[in-house]
């Protein structure tokens, strides 16, 4: 949900500011392990298989205060054989976790049909590490107690649970793959415009931007928003296809957050442009992100409203206030 509201200064705490409320889309997350029980002297794959994952309550709630690559630093391993469900904190029999890359870079990426943006992250279980029959398999926040963020049950390569045996003849190579899912397409949605009921067009934006800062990089997007330098950008042209933003010049407004409030699942943002910026100007569209950046090239989402623009003078202020919730993927 987004409030936009363009305020007369310095009248603005004497008198009830206008308002507009615009819905952003819930923003979706999910992923998938592929495991590799590899031959340690001759390199050979043994075994391997793939399945999805649950990303639990508890990682959800990560997500409110973390970036997502600190969310799923350790992978973990176990014994346990219970389905997986929302409300798990912990592996439900552990054996051992491990930070250990092993060598593999991390890898960015995005579909080709640009569905979604993904992070490969692998782990590495070494010759002398977790040997036993195995189960269970999890990203996991830190070392300690409750700092599960996504659990499943080890899966073959039908996707069928499946007990690995490993010894020290192997090494266990498991990778996890978080992946966010923009909205596919635009949505539109009516608002109160200085009292004129107008239409805003949500469209994604820069989705195969997939470097550090950009607002679909799947490794860190984060709704608390741990970068202060979030940019919420108003632009004198129109929007621009989902792998670009909207055209024109471009002001930078200053910005804030709200505290993230447990179990919520959504993050309050706020942006405002002051009295003495973005004057004369007729803007067309806003431009708003998820994860701080250096440029307001970086964005998530662009939205733009019907008709000629709008603008404000010297003696009025421009303020947003947007929501950005968050679920798992189905």
């Amino acid at each position: 949900m987004k409030r936009l509201s363009l305020i007369g200064a310095p009248a603005i705490w004497r008198s009830r500011p206008r308002t507009a409320e615009i819905e952003i889309p819930k923003l979706l997350i999910g992923g998938h392990f592929e495991w590799e029980l590899v031959h340690a002297r001759t390199g050979l794959i043994a075994r391997r298989g793939r399945g999805p994952n649950m990303i639990v309550d508890q990682g959800l709630n990560f997500l409110g205060t973390n970036e997502v690559g600190t969310c799923m630093t350790y992978c973990g391993v176990g014994t346990g054989t219970t389905d997986t469900t929302a409300d798990m904190v912990d592996l439900e029999a552990e054996v051992l976790r491990t930070n250990s890359a092993g060598g593999f870079a991390e890898e960015p990426g995005a579909a080709g049909d640009l569905s979604y943006t993904f992070f490969r992250r692998t782990r590495v279980f070494t010759q002398a590490q977790a040997n036993g029959n195995l189960s269970e398999v999890g990203m996991l926040k830190s070392t300690g107690t409750n700092q599960l963020f996504c659990r499943q049950l080890i899966r073959d390569e039908l996707g069928d649970p499946t007990v690995i045996v490993k010894t020290d003849e192997y090494e266990l190579r498991v990778t996890y793959e978080i992946r966010w899912y923009p909205p596919v397409g635009d949505t539109v949605y009516s608002m109160m415009l200085n009292g004129v009921a107008t239409d805003v067009t949500t469209r994604p934006a820069m989705i195969s931007g997939i470097g550090v800062f950009s607002g679909w990089y799947a490794g860190r997007t984060v709704y608390a928003g741990v970068n202060n330098a979030q940019h919420v950008t108003l632009y004198s042209g129109a929007l621009g296809a989902r792998t670009s933003r909207p055209a024109g010049t471009d002001v930078v407004a200053s910005y804030s957050r709200d505290a993230y409030v447990n179990n919520s699942n959504q993050m309050v943002m706020r942006a405002s442009w002051g009295a003495s910026v973005a004057n004369t100007t007729v803007w067309q569209s806003i431009g708003t992100l998820l994860n701080g950046a250096s440029t307001p090239g970086y964005l998530a989402f662009q939205h733009q409203p019907a008709g000629a623009g709008f603008s404000k003078n010297n003696t009025q202020r421009f303020d947003i206030v947007w929501t950005h919730t968050w679920d798992r993927a189905a």
